[in-house]
Formats: C-alpha cells, sequence, structure tokens
C-alpha cells in the first residue's frame, strides 16, 4: 500500500526540511521539548510506511500537517538576507 498523495507531498515536505532545533509548540496540547527525538520518531514513523500503528490511525498525517505548518511558518518569519 502507498501513501495517499496529500501524505506522499507531506513526507516530501518533511524528508527535506532542516529540522527544528529549539523546543516548540505542536498544537495546544503539545510541547515539543526534545526536537532531535521528536524528528526521529516522525522520519521512523514514516518509514514504517501507510501500515505502521501511528499511520493507521492517522496520528503521523496529523503531526505532518502541524509540523508542515510551523516549519512553515518559520521559514516565513526568518528576515530575508536581501540587499
Amino acid at each position: 500500500m502507498n501513501w495517499d498523495q496529500e501524505t506522499a507531498r507531506r513526507i516530501g515536505f518533511i524528508e527535506q526540511a532542516i529540522p527544528p532545533t529549539l523546543p516548540f509548540q505542536l498544537d495546544q496540547g503539545r510541547m515539543v521539548t526534545g526536537p532531535a527525538g521528536f524528528w526521529a520518531a516522525i522520519l521512523s514513523d514514516i518509514a514504517r510506511g501507510p501500515q505502521g500503528a501511528r499511520a493507521r490511525t492517522g496520528a503521523l498525517q496529523k503531526d505532518l500537517v502541524l509540523l508542515e505548518e510551523k516549519l512553515r511558518c518559520a521559514n516565513d518569519a526568518k528576515p530575508s538576507k536581501g540587499p
């Protein structure tokens, strides 16, 4: 079984992204205090594929949505290095 198109796109984004190094709020109830461990867990869940436990329940997909939003917001907030 393969990832659905939207999840595959998000996985591609995450795999190309620079992992966060500082703690961050993932959502209202979850603070990621160990970004390296969280990132490793996400990549491990991705490697398990669509049949992995967190993918089957939708938990991985939800985290991918939230993580992509956080990373895009963080990139948008960085000052440009233009002239």
